[in-house]
């Protein structure tokens, strides 16, 4: 082969080579991008509608219908789903892995235009092709002081710390939690107001009406131009209390009059505590794609300088969460795990091949196809990750397979027919490049179909494969090029191996000579190694050998081996546990969340959440903690001291947890979620939550079904949390406008909506800025006045006649109970159940209970027009467990066509494939024996080892 020539030939340009491959391998591993996990390109595209004020009810018939009627016909698409929940409409669309994303969101632009012209006050649909629980927050960050309130933390938290966050390279955005938005109130009294016979609309018109800036047009000058303002906009709040509202018999009508003016904040619905005490807690979402530790360094580098600024005024911000602590975490365990690997690779090559020269030449195989690798790696856009490295730590025992088989052959060569070491060296890798190429062809084929599977878990792994592939593709080059260059540069002066000779002996001419050559350290460590080694050697080739011998004899001997390796594969398969979808992990960080009650006040939220909050407090392993207070449901995170968070320990955390949270408020519409963030992605129960969706046209009904169906589901042995998402017990008080009476006082329904609006939750007449900045000016009612219906029906209004009307004449006020959410599959008003399993019941066997249990007797009742089915994670686990059987069968095809092409033969590649049984017996039993996972990663491991 000439590259083998012309590498003996030029063994200075294959050490340049090796260095030009080193220094281009460190500069690759210096820029590559290193994140936890791969970048994955999920196939959804949410369409998000804001619609302020609307209900449920009245975003699902006024934005989510209309959209979804037009959705329906995008292509390509696979499930269309939706929530309308108060004030927004959610459409997720779902497409086959792999697809053109921009492409489908352009297709999804042209029909949303298509849409039915959406309400005047809904804003304008918006389309998001990443996933927000996609994206990645690197590190969540708080703010520690004793001198600021929270609120004041949140300016300075918008103001000056955000926007320098933000210009961190490769930083998306960060979220901010917790705290509250100055506003300025004008809080009127409703008995004042209806004594000088106004209305809150008269109120809001005049704050609108006298808080502007009026442009008045230009006067020319000669060469000059003024331009003429009339400048009416509020500068400080005593002008906003001396507005005129209205003029009455004795005299102008003020606000001072009427109510009062405060300078104070929104109401506070999300709040946040940190150890125990309130801040605001800041979230770091990178881009996709991007360098997550390269981003934590700079994010961290900038905390240290903004620290030294805030300190005079009592601040500083710290890290409650950082990511790369535990990517380092992963990346240096999996190093770790490769250099031992490595390590042991060479010790065994040591102990066999008996040359500490020549195991220098195969073991330097190993980090020269590392940094190649990584080269590779970067010029196909891929990223370093706990994947990506774990693929490089599998390929480090192969990569030396292709560089034992030249050294052995160079060896023989040398010893055994006395050729000089650069004739051994060019003839011995030319006799075994042809079935080095075989063998590498047939081991990276099995990565083809792995290529192309366009599930989650395919485009997980697939960084696995590619760093396989490369890895061991370029041994194979390694092998027929630096390998025989260093063998004829260094093994004409070490001593050989002894058992090559007869019996076990050495004596050849060849063997003598080498021993001549060699210098004495390595003569001395030969002598004193060799005799056990070589007995070692000896049994272990003479055991071979009568084997080899047995079976070539007797052919009953064979023939029984068949039977017994084919009767145990039959046996093992029995051994294969029920599958799981994707490893946990073993990172310590545990997530709670806790679904309250529906109409639950936040005091009782907060008094549920300090309970939570004190017993996580009492935690020994504690590290950090926080709480998020959501509107139903609080969130609190738990982060363990790392060298203490061990799984045994987590599960029994999460265990006493769960079990707490339950002793705290023993309803069942109470339900607590806890779970050790995973590894892979950080949706909702670690991968393993089984979502059980029904449809159908009648609400009521709906949750009668979704009732009955989760009472048959907490029953089932291995479910820990059942967790309807269909609510209609949340109480509302609803306003429904009397449209004729409306008519006839020549009066429009947002008249109504905008007084209510006003009472309860205050409307925003305008703008109040302050020094640069821009507030909500907001009308309401003093706090103490609306607190019941009848206060709500006794408001006064006024009609364009000037007539004033109570809100009691125009409308009824009623008391019901509503949904949360309306959530739609495929255009069917629709009912979820996630079930979470226990922590170690496997998903499989979960989802089958299920289906028996549950699905199978549900479906023998239900009425015409409903349907019942799983989704979620059973749904990837089965497409997961279809694609990848089918890509182990394919990579059995390929394999053995590749054989029978390299072979010449189609008889011998298929003896040669009945090695595959064999070792997925051993497989079998390995996972039966250790308990371990039947996880996706295992299944990929078995395609594998059909091509190793």
């Amino acid at each position: 082969m000439i590259l083998i020539s012309a590498s003996l030939k030029n063994g200075t340009a294959v050490v340049v080579g090796i260095l030009l491959v080193i220094l281009s391998g460190y500069l690759a591993f210096t820029r590559i991008p290193i994140q936890l996990n791969p970048t994955i390109d999920s196939p959804f595209i949410t369409v998000e509608t804001l619609y302020p004020g609307a209900s449920a009810l009245e975003v699902e018939q006024e934005i989510t219908n209309r959209l979804e009627e037009k959705l329906a016909a995008v292509e390509n698409l696979r499930e269309m789903r939706s929530s309308s929940r108060e004030g927004v409409s959610e459409v997720v669309l779902k497409f086959d892995w792999g697809i053109n994303k921009d492409l489908a969101q352009l297709d999804v632009l042209q029909k949303i235009n298509l849409a039915e012209e959406l309400p005047e006050d809904a804003e304008e649909p918006q389309i998001l092709t990443v996933n927000r629980r996609e994206q990645s927050t690197v590190m969540w960050l708080f703010l520690k002081t004793d001198s600021l309130d929270v609120n004041q933390l949140r300016r300075l938290a918008d103001d000056v710390i955000i926007p320098q966050i933000e210009r961190v390279p490769d930083v998306e955005t960060v979220r901010r939690f917790g705290g509250a938005e100055r506003e300025i109130h004008v809080l009127v009294d409703l008995a004042a107001i209806a004594a000088r016979d106004l209305a809150l609309n008269d109120v809001a018109s005049a704050l609108a009406r006298e808080n502007r800036n009026v442009r008045g047009g230009n006067i020319d000058r000669g060469p000059s131009r003024l331009v003429v303002r009339t400048l009416g906009q509020y500068d400080n709040l005593e002008q906003i209390r001396e507005t005129v509202v209205t003029n009455g018999p004795n005299g102008p009508v003020r606000i001072r009059d009427i109510g009062e003016v405060r300078d104070a904040n929104e109401d506070l619905e999300v709040y946040v505590r940190v150890n125990g005490q309130p801040t605001i807690s800041l979230g770091v979402v990178q881009r996709i794609g991007s360098n997550t530790l390269k981003i934590a360094e700079d994010v961290k580098k900038l905390l240290e300088r903004m620290n030294e600024s805030l300190a005079s005024r009592g601040v500083e911000i710290k890290v409650s969460y950082d990511s790369s602590v535990y990517i380092w975490g992963a990346i240096d365990q999996l190093i770790r795990n490769l250099l031992v690997g490595a390590a042991l690779a060479t010790m065994i090559l040591w102990f066999f091949l008996r040359s500490m020269t020549s195991t220098l030449i195969v073991g330097l195989t190993i980090p020269i196809c590392m940094m190649a690798t990584f080269v590779c790696l970067i010029v196909f856009g891929r990223s370093v990750n706990v994947v990506s490295l774990a693929g490089l730590a599998f390929a480090g025992g192969m990569i030396v397979d292709n560089g034992i088989v030249v050294v052995e052959n160079i060896y023989r060569h040398r010893t055994e027919l006395g050729k000089s070491i650069l004739i051994a060296a060019r003839d011995g890798a030319r006799e075994v490049w042809a079935p080095i190429v075989a063998s590498t062809l047939t081991t990276l084929a099995v990565f083809i179909p792995v290529l192309f599977i366009q599930e989650r878990a395919g485009q997980l792994f697939r960084d696995m494969a590619y760093a396989i592939v490369f890895a061991v593709g370029l041994s194979a080059i390694a092998a027929i090029t630096m390998v025989p260059m260093l063998c004829s540069r260094w093994l004409s002066r070490l001593p050989a191996r002894v058992f090559v000779g007869q019996g076990g002996k050495g004596g050849t001419e060849a063997e003598e000579d080498i021993h001549r050559g060699g210098f004495p350290p390595a003569v001395w460590l030969h002598k004193l190694i060799d005799p056990v080694l070589g007995a070692f050697g000896g049994a272990v080739g003479g055991l071979f050998l009568g084997v080899v011998r047995l079976g070539v004899r007797r052919l009953s001997f064979a023939l029984a081996v068949i039977a017994l390796v084919t009767l145990g594969f039959f046996w093992s398969l029995r051994l294969i546990p029920p599958a799981e979808y994707l490893p946990r992990g073993n990172e310590n960080f545990i997530l709670g969340m806790i679904k309250l009650p529906a109409g639950m006040s936040p005091e009782g939220s907060e008094e549920l959440l300090t309970k939570m909050e004190r017993k996580v407090l009492d935690i020994p392993e504690l590290d950090r903690t926080f709480f998020v207070m959501l509107r139903d449901m609080p969130i609190f995170g738990v982060i363990l001291q790392r060298e203490a968070a061990s799984k045994q320990r987590i599960q029994e955390i999460v265990a006493d947890l769960n079990g707490y949270a339950r002793s705290i408020y023993p309803f069942p519409d109470m339900i607590p979620i806890l779970f050790q963030i995973p590894v892979f992605g950080r949706g909702q129960g670690s991968g393993k939550t089984v979502t059980l969706d029904l449809s159908g046209p009648d609400l009521r009904k709906l949750q009668e079904l979704t009732n009955r169906c989760a009472d048959r589901l907490r029953r089932l042995p291995g479910v820990l949390s059942v967790r309807p998402t269909l609510d209609l017990d949340n109480p509302e008080l609803q306003v429904i406008p009397d449209r004729e009476r409306l008519a006839d006082l020549r009066m429009r329904e947002s008249d109504v909506a905008e007084t209510v609006e006003t009472l309860v939750e205050g409307l925003t007449t305008s703008l109040y800025r302050d020094a640069g900045k821009e507030y909500d000016l907001v009308l309401k009612a003093l706090d103490e006045q609306i607190r019941a219906p009848e206060d709500l029906a006794s408001v006064m209004l006024s009609t364009p006649s000037g007539e004033k009307v109570r809100l009691a004449d125009v409308a009824r006020v009623e008391r019901r109970l509503g949904p949360v959410v309306v959530e739609h599959v495929e255009q069917e008003r629709s009912s979820s159940i996630e079930i979470t399993p226990l922590e170690n019941f496997p998903l499989e066997q979960l989802v089958d209970e299920v289906k028996s249990e549950v699905v199978d007797p549900m479906l023998a009742e239900l009425p015409l027009e409903y349907q019942i089915f799983l989704s979620g994670t059973a749904d990837d686990l089965v497409r997961t467990l279809e694609a990848l059987s089918f890509s182990f069968v394919l990579a059995l095809i390929i394999i053995y066509l590749l054989m029978a092409a390299l072979f010449r033969s189609f008889f011998y590649p298929f003896i040669i494939m009945f090695s595959v049984p064999l070792s997925m017996t051993g497989a079998l039993l390995a996972i039966s024996w250790t308990g371990a996972e039947f996880n996706v990663i295992t299944m990929l491991g078995f395609i594998l080892l059909a091509g190793v």
